[in-house]
């Protein structure tokens, strides 16, 4: 359409830009049947952050737009049907995302709405501060990004702990043969 926009497939990264508390703009679209767009934020590095996308091919579908906490490279949307929304768009014309984050809380804006399309009253992740990205799976188009500060001199919540048996941090250990390993010494293999 004449106007210059960023093609992504993937995450890309804005390091220089600290965000704690504030407002993340842009416009999006793709030209593919099938396509994610979204920002990230709150990042401590490539694999733990926050995360909220539209799901360009599901509008009207419950799950249009969804929050997405990602802990060690692990997205983790399926965790919270809570944190997802229907609403209407057109993903093949340009549409305005802005989320605005205080504290523990995040309201999704779409397009022309007045009023939030989706309000995730709890973020998961503990962080509350880090560098921000834009996000796309199967490809799409951005444009028109602009963030805000807002003032974090305001008392805000820290977000609330998981439940009790949630994992949120995890390591792996290089792959072992059963057959190497006495599980008689763990307490847990009495009953197998």
């Amino acid at each position: 359409q004449g106007q210059k926009a960023l093609y992504l497939n993937g995450k890309a990264f804005l390091k220089d830009i600290p965000f704690r508390d504030g407002a993340l703009e842009f416009e999006f679209t793709s030209a593919k049947l099938r396509a994610f767009a979204g920002f990230i934020f709150r990042a401590e590095d490539k694999g733990n952050y926050e995360a909220l996308y539209v799901r360009l091919h599901k509008s009207n579908n419950p799950d249009a737009i969804q929050y997405n906490p990602e802990y060690n490279g692990e997205a983790n949307w399926q965790l919270y049907g809570e944190h997802q929304t229907s609403v209407s768009f057109d993903q093949y014309e340009w549409n305005k995302l802005r989320v605005e984050v205080r504290g523990s809380e995040m309201k999704v804006f779409l397009n022309n709405f007045i009023n939030p399309v989706m309000t995730v009253p709890n973020l998961r992740r503990e962080n509350l501060s880090g560098f921000i990205g834009f996000y796309s799976f199967l490809g799409a188009y951005f444009r028109n990004f602009s963030y805000e500060v807002f003032d974090t001199n305001v008392a805000v919540s820290p977000p609330k702990k998981e439940a009790t048996g949630v994992i949120t941090k995890w390591e792996l250990s290089q792959p072992k043969n059963l057959k190497d390993i006495d599980i008689s010494k763990y307490e847990s293999s009495k009953g197998l």
